[in-house]
């Protein structure tokens, strides 16, 4: 039967007709209650080689990699227990000059070993601030994947180094024990690092995370834009979340970056990381990413967030981002 104007006739009472919406699919609730960004649809390949000729930046960060970033990782790692024992002797037989001479000659090479930490800090920035212009937008992530690529090798590299600092005790109780008898070996001996060279060196190494807040200091003074390292931060996480890694290796490997991007950029931009009305960074998205690992992992890259970043604290960090890292 057929209404008014020919339309659908409808008997009183009854409700009209809709047809039915589409619900939403999973992605784009997280988008509505997570917060989204381009970027985390792109897929940088982490492992494997490296597709094309590697030049320019991409080219260096690389070649700075192999020839002092891997070094200076393998020589942290190996550092042991230094000349603790020498220090020891010496500390207890503070008249014997000759125990303090010996101690001083033991350490000598470490103390060359931690100068090369310091200069391998200084050219990670260096490196670090020619990748930056090269990753200002999405599309320049989509179409050079491999400056992202190196990028995100950099600050693993960072992160990693780092980590084993705060595992490296001695290594500044050397260089401690090495400043407290500097002017008087120095009548007997060569130094192997000047009393100016050691002043700031022992600032670098009073750092808790000494290569991290290198390179924030430099991009600092520099006025670098750090966006494209919270977008990096952002590109990870959604990388993880689509599955988009080759396996559990890659996975780890791309969280870990993720997570030194982020104390990066906490480091970096004066607002933070944490505060959502001010920070590009995806943190509810990357803080529940790190649920998809378990164990020691996760506690460690929670950790790093926790404990390595400044801002944390701060009363603009949402409570949610903190129960989601395990507070």
């Amino acid at each position: 039967a057929s209404g008014p104007r020919g339309g659908r006739f409808r008997p009183a009472g009854a409700l009209p007709r809709h047809r039915p919406r589409s619900l939403p699919t999973m992605g784009a609730l997280l988008d509505t209650l997570l917060g989204s960004d381009p970027v985390m649809n792109v897929t940088v390949p982490f492992d494997g080689e490296a597709a094309g000729e590697q030049t320019g930046p991409v080219a260096e960060a690389l070649a700075y990699l192999e020839t002092q970033g891997r070094p200076a990782l393998e020589a942290i790692k190996s550092y042991g227990n230094g000349g603790q024992e020498y220090i020891r002797h010496a500390l207890s037989n503070q008249k014997d000059e000759q125990a303090q001479l010996t101690a001083f000659d033991a350490i000598s090479p470490n103390i060359k070993t931690i100068q090369s930490f310091h200069t391998a800090a200084e050219e990670l920035a260096r490196r670090i601030m020619a990748l930056l212009p090269r990753l200002n937008a999405v599309a320049q992530f989509q179409q050079d994947p491999n400056a992202a690529r190196a990028l995100g090798e950099l600050l693993l590299f960072m992160y990693e180094f780092d980590g084993c600092k705060m595992q490296t005790p001695d290594l500044q109780n050397d260089f401690s024990f090495y400043r407290r008898v500097l002017s008087k070996a120095s009548q007997h001996r060569t130094p192997p690092v000047t009393e100016a060279e050691a002043n700031v060196v022992s600032m670098f190494i009073a750092q808790a995370v000494p290569l991290t807040a290198s390179v924030a200091t430099v991009m600092v003074n520099e006025n670098a834009d750090p966006t494209p390292v919270a977008k990096l931060a952002n590109l990870c996480c959604g990388m993880v979340q689509r599955s988009a890694t080759s396996g559990e290796g890659e996975r780890l490997k791309v969280l870990t970056v993720m997570v030194a991007c982020i104390v990066l950029y906490d480091r970096v931009n004066r607002a933070g990381a944490f505060n959502p009305s001010a920070s590009p960074v995806k943190m509810r998205r990357c803080a529940a990413i790190l649920g998809r690992i378990e164990g020691a992992d996760r506690d460690l890259l929670r950790n790093s967030i926790k404990y390595s970043t400044v801002h944390y604290s701060d009363p603009t960090t949402p409570d949610g981002v903190r129960s989601l890292l395990g507070d």
